[in-house]
């Protein structure tokens, strides 16, 4: 019995394209078992793909791989432009090695430790909680507590001065000597401008010494040498830290101390009564880099300290 096929109008039934493939006079391709060469449901045809067939799949091939090739060069590009970013931008990302933060309380010590439990102060300024700054404030609170003038009212507390410092009374420290690194002002750490509390507590009856003014030790402390008080100064540890402190800022110096002049020497004295307040220094961090290794070594000096190491503290800093 005969089957309808396609009405076609004769010599343009079967056109072949540029690419090999057939048409029929209504631009539809043959392929598979459709083809005019003979290719029915069971015949040479099943099965198998026509020319047109074959191209048009190498040619996605040929897209696809094409596509693939362009991401992969996109990534390299972006992995090579970041790396680079991070070697010339003056910015170390990779962690160095920090030590355990100690907590003795002997010779020269600092607050608040790394939250990793290392000397790595490390904080986004712009979050409390997680990785922000709030342990920071806290820890600094609770150290600064016996500090706080409700709670040197007993009448064992005395002001102080190197003239008048009665062996049987507390000397009193007062925090306003502290100015901006205090509870109030976040101690820094929401403007980029961290504090650093030092406590200096040499062996008991152990009653430090200043250089000479016209020491080296002197002249490095300049305006802030006194004769009865034991100086601090902070510096990088290394050129490359030396880079990510800068210069003068609208809060002045790129490193401040309060009180400027260091540790009052009359608080080191022979004494009759057990109670002690150990005296304090807050260094304010003017000018550290963001998304910078920065490290800081900080040095109490006093003639009369031997080990170096006892009165000389490093830390470090991240700033986010």
């Amino acid at each position: 019995m005969a089957t309808y096929g396609r009405i076609s109008s004769g010599d343009k039934a079967n056109i072949v394209e540029e690419d090999g493939c057939a048409t029929d006079e209504w631009g539809v391709r043959y392929q598979g078992h459709s083809r005019p060469d003979g290719g029915g449901l069971f015949g040479k045809g099943f099965g198998l793909k026509s020319k047109c067939e074959q191209l048009r799949r190498w040619r996605c091939i040929i897209v696809t791989l094409l596509a693939v090739c362009a991401l992969l060069l996109m990534i390299v590009i972006i992995v090579v432009t970041r790396t680079s970013a991070n070697h010339t931008d003056g910015h170390s990302h990779i962690r160095p090695f920090f030590k355990k933060w100690s907590n003795s309380t002997d010779g020269l010590y600092f607050m608040p430790r790394g939250r990793d439990g290392t000397v790595l102060i490390e904080f986004n300024v712009n979050q409390y909680s997680g990785e922000g700054y709030g342990q920071y404030m806290e820890f600094l609170d609770y150290h600064l507590h016996d500090y706080h003038a409700m709670n040197q009212q007993d009448k064992v507390y005395h002001v102080c001065n190197k003239t008048d410092a009665p062996e049987d009374k507390v000397c009193m420290f007062d925090l306003t000597l502290l100015n901006d690194c205090d509870h109030f002002h976040e101690y820094g750490y929401t403007s980029g401008t961290p504090c650093v509390l030092f406590f200096l507590n040499p062996p008991r009856h152990h009653s430090p010494k200043p250089f000479p003014k016209d020491s080296e030790v002197g002249k490095m402390l300049g305006d802030r040498w006194s004769p009865d008080h034991i100086g601090l100064n902070c510096v990088p540890v290394s050129d490359e830290d030396k880079k990510h402190i800068g210069n003068q800022t609208i809060h002045g110096a790129p490193i401040q101390y309060f009180p400027p002049k260091g540790f009052p020497t009359y608080y080191y004295r022979n004494s009759t009564i057990s109670k002690f307040l150990v005296p304090i220094v807050m260094v304010r961090f003017n000018t550290i880099a963001t998304s910078a290794y920065v490290h800081i070594n900080c040095t109490a000096w006093a003639t009369n300290f031997k080990n170096s190491e006892y009165y000389s503290k490093t830390f470090g800093f991240y700033i986010k």
